[in-house]
């Protein structure tokens, strides 16, 4: 059995944490769609992710250090020459909102950001067989709504895509 060890967060962790995601960081409920063809079954599930871009690795091997996730390279980003290299720390699920929760007093920008995930995850459960029910995958998609839009920039339009409506 792997053991943690991972150093004690300080107050101060926390509080650097969340200008780190005031600053640079992104909160948003992700739909994941998989298809199982030996099932002939289409499988959806929504869940948080907390992410964090940054072009010095040195952010996210700290971040990793002291809160765990995943750190993977954008190599999108690469296509233009003279780019620095980019790099995302990533937390989901209820890591995510644990750290979201844990660093909601320190944040200004994001705070709101924080109370939606907050919302989404209480309609979190196992569902079992059948799934969620129709009313959880409204709320859910309320919630995903809202969340794609205080990550607009003011005054920029919200695309008018179908990629987040649940059919």
């Amino acid at each position: 059995m792997k053991k943690n060890t991972r150093p004690e967060q300080k107050e101060t962790d926390w509080a650097y944490l969340a200008g780190i995601i005031d600053g640079e960081g992104t909160i948003r409920i992700k739909l994941h769609r998989q298809f199982y063809p030996h099932l002939n079954k289409k499988y959806e599930r929504c869940y948080v992710e907390l992410s964090v871009a940054n072009t010095d690795i040195r952010l996210h091997a700290w971040l990793k250090e002291f809160f765990g996730g995943r750190i993977n390279e954008d190599r999108s980003k690469r296509k233009h020459a003279g780019w620095s290299r980019c790099w995302h720390w990533s937390l989901s699920c209820s890591s995510a909102v644990h750290a979201l929760e844990r660093c909601y007093p320190y944040l200004v920008i994001k705070k709101h950001h924080a109370e939606v995930a907050f919302a989404f995850q209480k309609t979190v459960c196992r569902p079992g067989q059948h799934g969620h029910s129709p009313e959880v995958w409204q709320e859910r998609e309320k919630l995903r709504g809202e969340l794609h839009s205080l990550c607009q920039r003011p005054g920029e339009k919200i695309p008018r895509s179908a990629d987040h409506v649940v059919n």
